[in-house]
C-alpha cells in the first residue's frame, strides 16, 4: 500500500467513529420517545405502537459491513442477504436505553412467530 493510500485511513477511521456516535446519540433519542410511547400503548402488541422512521421504498441494498461477533468470528451482513437485519448501536453497560429496546425488540421476535426466523437483530457495542 503506497503512503498516500494509508495516509487517509485515520481520517477514515475518525469519521466513521463519528457517523457511529451520531447515529448511537439519535437512535439513543429516538429510543426514548419510542419507550416512552410504549408505555402510551399500554402492554398490548408491538402492532399496537405507531411506527417513528422511514420507509425506504424501493429497498436500498446495504452496504457489506465487517464486524467481529461475541466468539471473535467475523460477522458479514452480505451473508444475511434476503433477511431483515435490524442492527441496534448500543453500549454493553447501558443502565436504561440500550436494556429496554433489547426488550422490545424481544417483543417484536415474539410476535413474528415463524417470520422472526427471517430476522436477524444484531447488537453492535460502541464501547471503548
Amino acid at each position: 500500500m503506497s503512503k498516500q493510500a494509508g495516509s487517509h485511513r485515520p481520517r477514515r477511521i475518525i469519521f466513521l467513529l463519528i457517523v457511529v456516535l451520531i447515529m448511537s446519540g439519535a437512535y439513543a433519542a429516538w429510543g426514548l420517545y419510542t419507550i416512552n410511547k410504549w408505555d402510551e400503548v399500554g402492554t398490548g402488541s408491538v402492532a399496537e405502537a405507531s411506527f417513528h422512521g422511514f420507509l425506504l421504498d424501493p429497498p436500498e441494498k446495504a452496504p457489506g459491513i465487517e464486524l467481529i461477533d461475541q466468539y471473535r468470528n467475523p460477522f458479514l451482513l452480505t451473508e444475511h442477504e434476503g433477511d431483515l437485519v435490524v442492527i441496534f448501536f448500543g453500549y454493553t453497560n447501558c443502565p436504561d436505553v440500550c436494556p429496554a429496546t433489547l426488550v422490545y425488540y424481544t417483543q417484536v421476535k415474539r410476535e413474528l412467530g415463524p417470520l422472526a426466523e427471517r430476522v436477524k437483530f444484531v447488537f453492535v457495542s460502541v464501547d471503548p
